[in-house]
């Protein structure tokens, strides 16, 4: 019936039926001598209960024409062409086929069974759909900036690639009188950029940066984080209570006695950035653990781990949401949302970054920070801007390079880095 409703009547994409699931029961006449059937011999008076019940509901939708999705797409240009790495050509033309469009958010739309963008999240269908536009208007104002800086992020690796390999090809005699690694540090593209290198010779010190901006209370003071997965409640509860459950059952007593006299802040490094997060449960399952973190934090703070989010790299595509059929950026995502959501509680915008490369990794994404902000500013009056705090994870080893003038490019966001090299 549902493909027929699609299949006859133009513009109607989609249909979905309710059929409520209710017993009934034969009424039992035999206390009073009689028998409960008809003609037929089959039960004639039934009693109708209320619970159990039910709802059985299905979906049918009409899948979109590839003529749709080339409107759709204007004229069908990759706005990050980096990410056609991950998503090819004929996979986003098969996920948008089988895409939804996200309720009072125009040409935005999701894959996958169910709404899952509505059940996987604290927030209500509204304030979602106001959440999610808030993420487009990010999106808008950025992806040019993000498509420059992993484009050339892809050319400084292939200008690295080919200059070591060049240098390998050199005759043993001159290699041996070169010192190892000398070759590709500091050399300069066509455009006069050191690819890798230091621009300063402190580069291993904090000297001549701009000054950091002050760092919120929650970030004072030592702190210790233990990184991990919230892909499961149970994930989320035993990060959130790792130092009340810190000594195991056979320490002894001295283990207690420490743990209450050290004064470093436990918090949990909440990780989106983990192998598993770009499937799609795993990542909106961690979303919504994490609102169900700093919402619990509001209640108790007694014992409980301070969750920071670890953002998804800049290379991560949304394999399940789609804006003008271009797959909306992972860590965008991620970070618009939380700050619509938590816009108001400072503990909550604090956010570990990784893999970035360079400084000019870094400008984008103070671009983003600023641009949301600015946005959010609009909406509450009250928000103060520069109230986001950026912690970077030096990993890779352009960065390392890099410090000082990443910190720079973050300002005034940057609040600190730790090493993540291996």
């Amino acid at each position: 019936m549902g493909r027929n409703v699609c299949k006859e009547i133009p513009g109607v994409s989609s249909i979905t039926l309710f059929l409520p699931n209710i017993h009934n029961i034969p009424f039992n006449f035999e206390p009073f001598g009689m028998e409960n059937k008809d003609a037929t011999g089959e039960p004639d008076v039934f009693w109708v209960t209320k619970e159990p019940f039910g709802i059985i509901q299905a979906t049918v939708e009409q899948p979109r024409r590839t003529d749709d999705i080339v409107d759709l797409r204007g004229n069908a240009q990759l706005h990050v062409p980096y990410y056609s790495d991950y998503i090819s050509k004929d996979l986003s033309l098969r996920l948008l086929q089988e895409s939804r469009e996200v309720p009072s958010v125009p040409n935005l739309v999701y894959t996958g069974n169910g709404p899952p963008l509505f059940n996987h999240n604290s927030l209500e269908d509204t304030n979602m759909s106001n959440a999610l536009e808030f993420m487009c208007s990010v999106y808008k104002s950025t992806w040019q900036k993000l498509a420059m800086v992993l484009d050339q992020r892809v050319k400084d690796r292939k200008f690295i690639d080919q200059r070591v390999q060049a240098y390998e090809k050199l005759p043993t005699k001159i290699q041996q009188k070169r010192p190892l690694y000398e070759e590709i540090i500091g050399q300069k593209d066509s455009s006069d950029r050191v690819v890798i290198g230091e621009l300063q010779s402190t580069f291993y010190k904090g000297e001549g940066n701009k000054s950091i901006a002050p760092l919120p209370k929650c970030l004072k003071g030592p702190h210790v984080t233990m990184f991990g997965t919230a892909g499961s409640k149970e994930e989320k509860d035993s990060a959130m209570t790792v130092y009340s459950s810190a000594v195991l059952q056979d320490e002894p007593q001295v283990m207690t006695d420490l743990l209450k006299r050290q004064s470093a802040t436990m918090m949990w490094g909440a990780d989106l950035e983990d192998s598993q997060t770009p499937c799609k449960h795993n990542f909106l399952e961690s979303q919504k653990n994490l609102h169900d973190a700093f919402q619990e934090l509001t209640q108790n703070t007694d014992g409980v781990s301070q969750p920071i989010i670890r953002l998804p790299g800049l290379a991560l595509p949304c394999t399940f949401l789609f804006y003008f059929s271009n797959p909306i950026p992972m860590h965008l995502y991620s970070l618009t949302t939380h700050l619509y959501k938590h816009w108001n509680d400072p503990k909550a915008l604090n956010f570990y970054v990784p893999k970035l490369e360079n400084e000019e990794e870094a400008h984008y994404l103070q671009c983003v920070l600023d641009c949301a902000e600015r946005l959010l500013q609009k909406q509450h009056p009250k928000y103060k801007l520069g109230t986001v705090r950026i912690i970077v994870v030096f990993e890779n080893p352009r960065a390392i390079f890099r410090v000082n003038e990443i910190a720079d490019a973050l300002f005034p966001y940057f609040a600190g880095g730790s090493l993540g090299c291996k």
